[in-house]
């Protein structure tokens, strides 16, 4: 939950337990991100030993870059920050991995493998696109070469709007709700785009049809 609560807002806790808080605070320019990483004893002792490193499966979408030295110890109930710089070359999958380990106060270890919320839409775009030409777009070969097509569930608490579905549809503003173009009152419609000095700078139209709000339905 709180995941998929940074990737649609950008400064918010990722991780707690006994002893740790990791807080994340992030700002996205054109194709380049920066995100400031807090890390937070909560233990009446020091963490020793206090090391992390990201790693990302797909270096030619998203680049990381050296992230800034962490202090090896954190003293109680303080906190330390790293900075972690990103860039976006092309569309990306695969959210970059975290991996943080220290000693406790009693000297035994800890690891903590965390999921960062850098995700493909935060370096989109909202894009207003007319209905012919979301049709020209949608039909383009371009497109069609790229197109994907996912059934996911609908949560029950978007069933009784369609309107709070539509506004956690837009992520965070990277894309554009393109309101009345579709007839079909189940139908959303959304319009995303690439920076130009992305490599893959493209438009990116979405559409979404609702299943059955009584049962919870699909999206698709």
């Amino acid at each position: 939950e709180r995941f998929r609560n940074l990737i649609l807002h950008n400064d918010a806790v990722l991780f707690e337990d006994e002893s740790l808080q990791v807080g994340v605070k992030a700002s996205y320019v054109d194709v380049g991100g920066d995100l400031n990483l807090y890390f937070g004893n909560k233990t009446r002792g020091e963490l020793h030993s206090f090391r992390s490193s990201i790693f990302t499966n797909n270096p030619d979408g998203l680049l990381v870059m050296a992230p800034s030295p962490v202090a090896p110890t954190v003293l109680a109930r303080q906190q330390v920050v790293q900075q972690v710089k990103v860039r976006c070359h092309a569309p990306f999958a695969d959210y970059p991995i975290i991996k943080i380990v220290y000693l406790l106060p009693d000297n035994s270890p800890k690891e903590v493998k965390l999921t960062l919320p850098v995700a493909v839409c935060k370096f989109m775009g909202p894009k207003e696109l007319s209905g012919p030409q979301f049709s020209r777009v949608w039909k383009s070969q371009q497109f069609l070469l790229h197109e994907r097509t996912v059934v996911v569930n609908l949560a029950q608490r978007y069933a009784s709007s369609m309107m709070h579905l539509a506004v956690a549809c837009k992520l965070g503003g990277a894309l554009e709700f393109l309101h009345g173009l579709d007839p079909n009152p189940s139908a959303l419609l959304f319009a995303g785009v690439f920076p130009s000095s992305a490599v893959n700078s493209l438009s990116i139209p979405t559409a979404g049809a609702v299943g059955n709000a009584g049962d919870g339905g699909d999206l698709v």
